[in-house]
């Protein structure tokens, strides 16, 4: 059954925080100021255009519970991930996902969607039984936005929204 984007809801994982805005002061001419750090990790990779919109490292951090929580089939944790209209519509959700593997995941945007929301739009590819997949395949490719919601530091899943990058397309 199908991961957010799909027909089916999907439900996974804890919200992330938002990370408080530091506070820095300007760089001294004599000071050298280091690199920004990598924000993807070994989970969800980030492209150059995302690695660059709001909230990126909040962002992964959510996008890293989703897939580990499917990967590890932990549904409580991926439920969690939502708000609570779309976690109260969980209530069978889960064995669709048993034996669901998803690897390769890339945010590649990453854009505002208005003062408390974002949209991750996120290639992946999943494993899984031909009988849960939308397509019928064991493995597909999928480009999907996940509509986030702003929530005082943390951010959680919301309903999908038309006119963003939503497909399913069986792996070549």
């Amino acid at each position: 059954t199908g991961h957010p984007g799909s027909t089916q809801p999907a439900a996974h994982g804890r919200a992330a925080r938002l990370p408080r805005a530091a506070k820095s002061a300007a760089p001294s001419a004599t000071r050298r100021t280091a690199a920004a750090a990598p924000v993807g990790n070994a989970v969800v990779a980030v492209g150059p255009l995302a690695a660059r919109g709001p909230d990126a490292r909040a962002v992964v951090a959510l996008l890293t519970t989703y897939f580990e929580s499917i990967n590890d089939q932990n549904f409580a944790e991926y439920q969690s991930l939502f708000v609570p209209s779309i976690q109260r519509m969980m209530t069978h959700f889960g064995g669709g996902y048993a034996g669901t593997f998803d690897s390769g995941a890339t945010l590649t945007q990453l854009v505002a969607t208005g003062p408390h929301g974002l949209a991750a739009t996120v290639a992946f590819i999943s494993h899984q039984n031909p009988a849960n997949s939308p397509d019928g395949a064991s493995c597909d490719s999928w480009l999907i936005t996940l509509f986030l919601k702003q929530h005082g530091t943390m951010l959680h899943i919301r309903h999908p929204r038309p006119g963003f990058p939503q497909s399913v397309l069986a792996c070549s």
